[in-house]
């Protein structure tokens, strides 16, 4: 869940160079990408599917929330992480990054993919079912059949509306990309992780900054 820059007000001062000048930018949940044959893996073997439900039922029913803070001065890129579970905090983390050890940094705006695809299922279940009803009610000269299918194709296409909708008014989430260097070796292997529900105009801040 997204945290304005102000949400870690109460955060304790991070290492690092003082605060005059830095760009802030403030997340949410901090999520590790992985190649795409590992995310294939996890789609096949309902891990993702696994996760998100865990995540949606610690967010309701357990008030877990997770919030990211960076703090960027040219030099060094500090981060600092909190998880709270029922009100209280169970964790806390400080990184801290110099400059040249940030291999990438970018923008990804998702949108309500899930919605979108929910939606899209329930179009396609209420159309084929009702057309096999609206079909078989017409051959077998039973009307109440055929007008059961149109009320389930109409339900379909309502359904796809309802929820197409509901993603145009959530609408995009900006998400800041980072890839860290972790070894100095000769080859180069780095992590790569997306911080959600970050203020679009303050990533573009921090991405020019990296850029100069």
């Amino acid at each position: 869940m997204s945290a304005d820059a102000d949400t870690l007000d109460e955060t304790p001062d991070l290492p690092g160079p003082d605060d005059a000048g830095a760009l802030v930018v403030a997340g949410g949940v901090r999520t590790w990408l992985v190649p795409m044959p590992v995310k294939i893996l996890q789609i096949i073997t309902g891990y993702l599917l696994f996760r998100w439900v865990a995540l949606l039922a610690g967010r309701h029913l357990l008030g877990l929330e997770s919030e990211c803070k960076l703090r960027f001065d040219g030099e060094h890129l500090v981060m600092f992480r909190r998880v709270r579970l029922l009100g209280r905090t169970v964790r806390e983390s400080e990184e801290t990054v110099l400059a040249r050890d940030v291999l990438t940094v970018g923008l990804e705006r998702r949108f309500p993919h899930l919605l979108l695809l929910t939606g899209a299922l329930g179009l396609l279940i209420g159309a084929i079912v009702g057309v096999g009803w609206v079909i078989d009610g017409i051959q077998a000269s039973y009307i109440p059949i055929a007008v059961f299918g149109l009320a389930v194709l109409a339900l379909g296409v309502g359904f796809d509306i309802a929820l197409g909708s509901l993603a145009d008014h959530l609408g995009p989430r900006a998400g800041l990309l980072l890839t860290l260097r972790t070894t100095r070796g000769f080859q180069l292997v780095a992590s790569r992780f997306r911080i959600e529900g970050v203020d679009e105009k303050s990533a573009r801040a921090l991405i020019r900054a990296f850029l100069t």
